[in-house]
């Protein structure tokens, strides 16, 4: 299960880099500063994004938007710390077979982890439940049993 989720997180990753890239071309060719770093903040914005940059020809930073919001937690706190797992994927900005630059993505995995603890978790009290309803309902039914053929 675990192995799926990632395996999906990172189609996520790429494609989210390669969609980054198209959308970027154009603002690195005017230089449009403004336009990239608004484009960045609401791509990042309540996404499993940590940073989301920019980069020229050479390497440098051009724009860059990072997520700053404290990592996902479970539902019922636990009594270990979760995994930061990072992920960086990188897409070239092209524009006719030549490269204007690099978009380079941080994703954090660690929704991947908080997902599967909090599904345990409701599972496990789901289950804690159904076992006490039949519990209650099987010790009802066989007094009711026995009282009837006393009688």
């Amino acid at each position: 299960m675990q192995n799926l989720l990632h395996r999906q997180a990172e189609s996520l990753g790429i494609s989210l880099s390669q969609q980054t890239a198209i959308q970027m071309t154009e603002f690195v060719l005017a230089n449009d500063m403004v336009s990239m770093n608004v484009v960045l903040a609401s791509l990042i914005r309540d996404s499993g994004v940590r940073e989301l940059a920019v980069l020229n020809v050479d390497g440098d930073i051009i724009a860059v938007a990072e997520n700053t919001e404290n990592p996902l937690s479970p539902i019922i706190p636990i009594p270990y710390t979760l995994r930061d797992d990072l992920k960086i994927f990188r897409a070239p900005i092209l524009l006719a077979d030549s490269t204007a630059g690099l978009v380079r993505l941080t994703l954090n995995l660690n929704y991947i982890e908080v997902g599967m603890i909090d599904n345990l978790l409701l599972v496990a009290l789901a289950t804690i439940v159904l076992i006490f309803v039949g519990a209650a309902l099987t010790t009802t039914y066989f007094r009711y049993l026995i009282v009837f053929l006393y009688y």
